[in-house]
């Protein structure tokens, strides 16, 4: 890869991150604090006290993307609910 296409690349990166940025603010989210989705409605968030998760510390540790986030107790109650009959 050459140097230009490098800095072609930097730049989408940047651009990108920009855009991160103005909808998380649009969104009235933290753009400095990681930003979760909820696994049942989708919504995207900041961490907080309503905030909640489900899995292991094992998959914490190793395969965080197997975790499910929830932005509130409802979601997680209808996720527990939805998934009791498995």
């Amino acid at each position: 890869m050459g140097c230009e296409s490098y800095s072609g690349l930097l730049q989408q990166i940047d651009e990108f991150k920009m855009k991160v940025v103005y909808n998380a603010k649009e969104l009235g989210l933290d753009a400095n604090k990681k930003i979760y989705e909820c696994c049942v409605c989708n919504k995207l968030f900041n961490w907080d006290d309503n905030s909640s998760w489900f899995g292991t510390l094992k998959q914490w540790d190793e395969t965080p993307h197997k975790l499910k986030f929830f932005c509130c107790d409802p979601c997680s109650d209808k996720y527990k609910s939805l998934n009791k009959s498995r």
